[in-house]
């Protein structure tokens, strides 16, 4: 059985319990004890049998606790009271189960993306071949808006948006010999490429499996109830038996059910809702009080630059204009054409015009010169749209770095629009208090390292990488978390789930399907500036977890040793020790996280 199919069955037996448990309390409440009273013994036997079933795999679970609550509940006659423990017990376990393979199961979407069949030229033939019959030397053919489906090496001319690989948004021209990856998208003409890998073994699939591997890994992560579990079950066990001889069948009753860790699940459990509640309102998914608990720990924040911390698409930066022509006219010329064209930068020339209100010419006898630009006329002038030779520019104006240059011919004068990748809002003032708080703030990138230093810059971060594949991305996180201790990834692309998968916890911006399966939380609304929420949430609910165990385990030792000596009858133990220690620790861990999310809950 593999460990996702591993975890479903775990997920359905935790449902299984709880529709047991209730069932359990309704039959009490309606008196059918002879026949509801065994199942609870029935229920603790199967805890017991899978805490160890389980503890053979490795795995410590509080379930040998429970199920000795249930025994004990049964031979005490308080069944009423051990189902209610039990359905808590349950109810924890489901959510925290199916919160936690959130991420699982659903990468296979991102193969969608990669044709099933391909284009395949041989011996003067052209022919449509299955994926898994491209080998390494094979000619395929890539039509205008296809995938490549396999590493290889360019033929000829093409334009590509390869956004999906490496998360920039502005297209690239690419010449024969140079090397395109799997995942590219060509814009432009039919291009030829020879592969040289098989696509099993090419970028976008490697990416995928690592991505997967890495995540198996990363699910394994306990929680703090976990980690405490096999130490807490030991003294409470211990310090049953030491009680049985030297003060009786009551001291031992008294200090397993109060000894009982249903407090504790519930104050993870209604810390997590609450800290999910709070941040959902915010705009802010997240996934469950195990990915709040590899949020809380971070030292380092690491963010991909474009549609992270920039806008992600080409934005209108500046209009040059030719002597004697207005800006403004220039730009309307250039959308009458670029309304005809889907090309990335063609839609940022309309979006700009919408914006600034112009109307947009109607233009005639339009057509594209594949590779190279559009034409037409507007009310009889001549008007060329695109690469600088196309529209016979001398380049004398070109744009500045980090900037792509569109030219655009209006009767032979030529001016040029400017198109960049803007900041995100509040980007700077994000990073700056990300600072304040202590982390380590890092930009890593799949763009070229120029670009990244002016983003960086006007950011203010001074550690950045730039030109970045996913697998350098993973090694930087690696590298990173020897350094400075637990990593955080925030980013929004394809080219990013290896590094959000490698990290102690990730974030996606945006909502791009595939990255927010991998990622903890997703910031859906409210910008990048939510993440400094987030953070500050997420500290709170570990704050409110750690104090909330500890009131709880003061509450219960309190009980355990009023029951002990007989101060009070098991009823009142039981009622403080788990139900008395349950409040006390969620209202201790409530508190504690408003204090900390306070101030970062104004912003």
């Amino acid at each position: 059985m593999g460990h996702h199919e591993e975890e479903e069955t775990l997920e359905a037996s935790w449902i299984a319990l709880l529709i047991a448990s209730i069932t359990g309390i309704i039959g009490e409440y309606l008196g059918y004890h002879a026949i509801v009273d065994p199942a609870l013994s029935l229920i603790g036997t199967l805890l017991i049998l899978r805490f160890l079933l389980l503890t053979r795999e490795g795995r410590f679970t509080v379930d040998i606790i429970m199920g000795g609550v249930a025994w004990i509940l049964y031979l005490a006659d308080k069944p009423f009271e051990g189902f209610i423990i039990l359905a808590i017990y349950a109810l924890a376990e489901t959510m925290e189960e199916y919160a936690e393979h959130m991420a699982l199961g659903k990468l296979s979407k991102l193969l969608e993306i990669l044709p099933s069949q391909a284009t395949r030229e041989k011996n003067g033939k052209v022919e449509v071949v299955p994926i898994n019959e491209v080998s390494p030397g094979d000619t395929l053919v890539v039509a205008k808006g296809q995938v490549v489906p396999a590493d290889g090496i360019l033929l000829t001319q093409g334009t590509f948006d390869t956004s999906l690989v490496t998360g920039e948004p502005i297209p690239v021209e690419q010449q024969p010999r140079d090397i395109v990856y799997s995942g590219y998208i060509n814009i432009g003409n039919p291009v030829k490429i020879r592969v040289t890998r098989p696509p099993k073994d090419s970028s976008l699939q490697k990416t995928v499996n690592l991505a997967l591997s890495l995540l198996e890994k990363k699910s394994k992560v306990e929680r703090t109830i976990e980690r405490v579990a096999p130490a807490y079950t030991v003294v409470l066990f211990g310090l049953a038996g030491l009680s049985l001889p030297l003060l009786g069948l009551n001291a031992l009753v008294s200090i397993l059910v109060a000894g009982c860790p249903s407090a504790f699940l519930l104050t993870a459990s209604i810390l997590s809702l609450t800290t999910v509640a709070s941040m959902s309102r915010k705009g802010v998914v997240v996934k469950g009080g195990n990915a709040l608990e590899r949020l809380s720990t971070a030292k380092t924040v690491v963010f991909d630059k474009t549609g992270t911390l920039t806008l992600g698409r080409p934005v209108l930066s500046r209009i040059i204009a030719p002597p004697g022509v207005d800006r403004y006219e220039l730009l309307a010329a250039a959308a009458s054409l670029a309304a005809t064209s889907s090309h990335p930068l063609s839609r940022g020339i309309i979006e700009s015009v919408r914006k600034l209100g112009i109307e947009i010419p109607v233009s005639t006898r339009a057509r594209e010169i594949p590779g190279q630009g559009l034409e037409g006329y507007i009310n009889g002038s001549h008007v060329k749209l695109g690469k600088s030779d196309f529209v016979a520019a001398h380049d004398d104006r070109p744009c500045g770095d980090g900037e792509a240059s569109v030219y655009v011919s209006l009767n032979g004068a030529v001016g040029v629009l400017c198109f960049a990748d803007r900041l995100e809002e509040k980007a700077v003032e994000t990073i700056k208090m990300l600072k304040q708080r202590g982390y380590r703030v890092v930009l890593a990138s799949g763009d070229r390292p120029d670009n990244v230093s002016q983003v960086a810059s006007k950011l203010g971060v001074g550690e950045w990488y730039g030109g970045l594949k996913p697998e350098d991305k993973q090694r930087l996180v690696t590298r990173l978390r020897k350094e400075s201790g637990p990593v955080v990834v925030v980013g929004d692309g394809v080219n990013d789930i290896v590094a959000m998968s490698e990290a102690d916890a990730a974030v996606a911006v945006g909502d791009v399907n595939v990255v927010s399966e991998v990622a903890d939380a997703v910031i859906r609304e409210g910008g990048i500036k939510r993440l400094v929420n987030l953070l500050a949430s997420a500290t709170g609910f570990r704050a409110g977890i750690l104090l909330g165990f500890a009131v709880a385990v003061l509450v219960k030792l309190a009980s355990m040793a009023a029951g002990t000596v007989g101060i009070v009858p098991l009823w009142v133990v039981a009622l403080i020790g788990d139900d008395g220690s349950t409040f006390a620790g969620i209202g201790a861990g409530l508190a504690i996280y408003a204090i900390y999310t306070r101030k970062s809950g104004r912003r």
